[in-house]
């Protein structure tokens, strides 16, 4: 378990940096002739969307966000892999709950942040994950920041 909680700690300060920064994907659209030029590749969901080159080649910038949105319905109809995919996104989740808490932004929406709180602990538990911080418990990480939220 300590091996967890020193991952799953790890996995979020990476998260914290990378939530919204744009990464770029990239990649040939080809068939049996060769590449295909002037294709339209959109990232699922948004309007994000780039066309290819003479040589097939597109390059997209997207958030992490949208990386997993695409990710999540990419694998859909695989519960074992998209369970996978969903539990990689949890430093992304922890990042999503706490910025707002950590820049005091919560005042007037605790009921919001409250159910954000109680959505990331349900699938912390289903993960098996029982600590956020190294020697914090899981149950005390939930006072501490339903405290802060205001709850």
């Amino acid at each position: 378990m300590r091996r967890k909680t020193i991952l799953f700690a790890l996995m979020m300060c990476l998260a914290y940096t990378l939530w919204a920064q744009p990464r770029e994907v990239s990649g040939t659209v080809s068939d049996s002739r060769g590449p295909l030029i002037g294709v339209s590749v959109r990232v699922m969901g948004t309007n994000t969307v780039s066309v290819t080159d003479a040589n097939g080649e597109f390059r997209i910038m997207a958030t992490s966000e949208e990386l997993f949105d695409k990710a999540e319905a990419a694998v859909a109809d695989s519960p074992v892999i998209l369970d996978r995919v969903r539990l990689s996104r949890m430093p992304i989740e922890f990042v999503k709950l706490m910025k707002p808490i950590l820049d005091k932004q919560t005042k007037g929406h605790e009921a919001e942040h409250l159910r954000n709180l109680d959505l990331f602990m349900e699938k912390c538990r289903g993960y098996g994950i029982d600590s956020i911080r190294e020697g914090q418990p899981l149950e005390a990480f939930y006072k501490e920041t339903k405290a802060a939220i205001g709850g």
